[in-house]
């Protein structure tokens, strides 16, 4: 079992509590790519996280739910600026909507860790919630996807699309998202954000534009719909498992955490990629996790069920 690496935020989410009659909000380390290497500890998979928190009380909270999860925090990085903090509210159907205050995650540079440290892994997973905005967390995820590529890694990519940050210029966000795409071996959509990054009508539409423009496999996640895993040569639709949907925070990430958890245990996961029926079995697999995840309240409360 190969060791994956994710890079991107860590911050603090403060999730609405919808069992309580006043407007209350649950502390709950979170983080597009924290999220991911937590599903992928939990399971037994071995995951690092790069990314940068403050020298506060939210940021020990972080490391040590970090490591709670079973993740690696050598190249968790402290700094002087405040950790990131986010509101999510949450719909009657358990859909979230995000209000940020940026804060440290801003602040990763890889001299921190050393750029030779990082060639020792065979997946880099990129989740992109902030790592599209101004700061050094810009600089620093781009040259680590040159450096991943130039050194042939298996790459997978979440753009994290959030509409507080994008939603008035969805075009720098597409713009920024292209070179991920065009690099990837493995690119995670929901379905927003595959019709804003493929400016397409239709599901249908994206997944024909997408399987002739790039050689990447694609996997969109569509809620209680299940799920759709395509690239050149195949198309697989797996229906999601009913469950009693609590929250959603961070059911994707755990689709895409056990997607790389169940890929990293092959020796040749790009050609991997090539096997329909053993990416149909890990579609499945995702599928069931990322279900699980939506039954509690907190991006990764379920994990104790996995």
């Amino acid at each position: 079992m190969d060791s994956i690496l994710c890079v991107g935020e860590m911050l603090i989410d403060f999730i609405e509590d919808k069992t309580s009659e006043e407007k209350r909000f649950i502390l709950n380390p979170g983080g597009a790519p924290a999220n991911v290497a937590q599903v992928i500890g939990a399971l037994g998979g071995i995951a690092f996280i790069l990314g940068s928190v403050g020298k506060d009380a939210f940021g020990d909270e972080i490391e040590k739910t970090l490591i709670k999860n079973k993740v690696f925090t050598e190249y968790l990085v402290k700094v002087e600026t405040p950790t990131t903090i986010s509101f999510v509210t949450i719909d009657d159907s358990g859909e979230r909507d995000f209000i940020f205050y940026r804060g440290a995650d801003r602040d990763l540079n890889l001299s921190q860790v050393g750029i030779s440290e990082l060639k020792k892994f065979d997946i880099v997973h990129f989740g992109s919630a902030t790592a599209f905005l101004d700061g050094e967390l810009n600089n620093s995820y781009h040259r680590l996807l040159e450096l991943s590529f130039k050194e042939n890694r298996f790459i997978s990519f979440d753009p994290n699309y959030r509409s507080f940050f994008w939603s008035k210029d969805k075009d720098k966000f597409r713009k920024y998202a292209i070179p991920f795409i065009e690099k990837s071996d493995l690119v995670k959509f929901n379905e927003e954000e595959l019709l804003i990054i493929t400016q397409s009508e239709s599901i249908s539409e994206a997944i024909n534009f997408l399987s002739k423009e790039y050689d990447a496999t694609f996997a969109i996640t569509l809620g209680k719909n299940g799920s759709i895993v395509f690239n050149k040569n195949y198309k697989i639709n797996i229906e999601a498992e009913k469950v009693n949907v609590i929250d959603t925070t961070g059911a994707g990430d755990a689709y895409i955490g056990s997607f790389l958890y169940k890929i990293s245990q092959f020796e040749n996961k790009k050609m991997l990629l090539g096997d329909k029926d053993e990416i149909r079995r890990i579609t499945y697999y995702s599928n069931n996790i990322a279900g699980k995840i939506c039954t509690r309240y907190g991006a990764l409360t379920a994990l104790i069920d996995l």
